[in-house]
Order: structure tokens, then sequence, then C-alpha cells
């Protein structure tokens, strides 16, 4: 179940933020994003609200525009908008919706944490988002640090609810009546993601349906493999490289006499 202690206790635990940053809550207006803030303001953080109307869905944009700045004012939170023409970039950029407002989000928060005094991004993303990123990445093709998930933090982007699951941001929004607007496009298989959340996760839990946690517990085991790998890189590394005058040197000879040879001339 998804408390308040929890959350508190998986901040000090990954030692995301402090009472003494200033916390920038990325807040669409659905449930993940308006449960993250009412944790935020019952555990005494400052923080501010961004959002980002993507213009995808017309007059539903509009109304997730106008649902999170009226939630603002009423809690007296400072608010940061801006629109953005996502389709235009997708085109001009040649990237796909997600991957364009994925870009433009990022841009936009790291842009108002700078010129705001923001310490710290915070998203809302919880253990399914973490789940299906790793399917989406075994899909795509992806190396040992793909394998990692989201992570908690990366530099100043912190994910605190990375360790509870949707179900539980749902019984906590409705056990305290928590208001939210619906995104209709979750339902809709021709985003990527939404394809793998509604057609191929559920397939896979009918072969387990512990799926998720089973997904996270590997999630945590690639990370701590990560880790150990990246040691044993470094120890390699000083055996068989060296930089001199901005003069590399890569000893081909030492690196064939070893067993995982082409990971180590990747890395």
């Amino acid at each position: 179940m998804l408390t308040i202690d929890r959350f508190i206790n998986f901040i000090a635990q990954h030692k995301l933020c402090s009472k003494q940053d200033k916390l920038l809550l990325a807040v669409s207006g659905g449930t993940d994003s308006m449960v993250l803030c009412d944790l935020v303001i019952k555990s005494g953080f400052a923080f501010g609200i961004a959002h980002c109307n993507f213009n995808l869905r017309g007059a539903e944009s509009l109304g997730d525009e106008t649902f999170v700045e009226q939630y603002a004012h009423a809690q007296k939170i400072q608010f940061h908008l801006t629109r953005f023409d996502t389709k235009a970039y997708a085109e001009e950029n040649k990237l796909s919706i997600e991957e364009a407002a994925r870009n433009l989000r990022y841009q936009y928060f790291q842009l108002i944490a700078e010129k705001f005094g923001y310490t710290k991004i915070v998203t809302a993303h919880h253990a399914n988002d973490n789940a299906e990123t790793l399917l989406f990445r075994l899909t795509k093709g992806t190396g040992l640090n793909g394998l990692r998930g989201i992570p908690v933090i990366n530099k100043n982007i912190i994910r605190p609810l990375l360790f509870c699951n949707k179900v539980e941001i749902d019984t906590y929004c409705k056990y305290y009546n928590i208001s939210f607007r619906v995104d209709a496009s979750n339902a809709e298989s021709i985003y990527q993601r939404n394809l793998i959340r509604h057609q191929i996760v559920p397939q896979l839990q009918k072969i387990n349906p512990s799926l998720h946690a089973s997904m996270i517990d590997f999630i945590e085991r690639m990370n701590d493999y990560e880790e150990l790998s990246n040691q044993q890189i470094q120890t390699l590394k000083k055996k068989c490289y060296s930089e001199n005058n901005s003069i590399v040197e890569i000893k081909l000879g030492f690196i064939k006499t070893q067993k995982a040879g082409k990971t180590i001339l990747f890395y």
C-alpha cells in the first residue's frame, strides 16, 4: 500500500532530496502526477509545478492545462506553463511523437529549473512504467545499461514513486479523493508504449501474474550487475588503455586474450 511513510522512507533511502531542496514537479494532471503532488505537499517539501501542453488532443489538452493551473493557484503553488507544437517538432527532427514530447518536456524542465532556482526535477514514474520501459528496450535492443530500467536519480531528475505500482497509486488517489484528469490517448495503441501496456503486458501476465514485481526484481539485479561490471571494466582498462597528449592507445593484443574481448573493446 502506498503511504506517506513509504514515500518519505524511499526518498531518504536513495538520498533523492532534502527539505533544503526546491523541487519542480512535472504535472500532467493525470492520476500519477496528482498523487505525487499530494505526497510532496504532505511531506513538507518546497516545490513548484510545471505543465506542458503538447497540443496533441485539442480541447482535452487545454482542459488539462486549465485543471493543473487552477489546482496550483488553489494550493498557492508557483506554476509554470508552456505549449509546444509537438507534431511540427517531431517532423522537423524525424522523431516519433513520444520521443519529441520527451525531448521537449525535459528541455523545458531544465530551463525552468535554472531560471527559477529549482534544485531537483521530480517526475511521477512508477514501477509499471519501469517494467514497460524494460520491455520496450528489450524489443528495440539494448545493452546491460538499458536493462537497468528508469533510474531513480539521474543528475537533477528524481523519481520518488518508482517503488510503488499503478494499482497502489490509483488506490491512494481514490482513498484520498484526489481530483485528476483522464488522458484518453493513454488507451490508444498507436503509441508504442501503449501497445506494450495494453496488448503485450496482459499476455505476459497470463504466463506470470506477478510480472511487474518480477521485472522490478530483475531491474534491481541488473543495477547490481552494472556496478560489478563497471568495477571490472575499470580494472581491465588500466591494463589495455592509455591516453597521453590527446593520443589514445588501446592494446588489442591484451583484449584478444580476454573471453569478453568484444565487450571490453566496446567499452
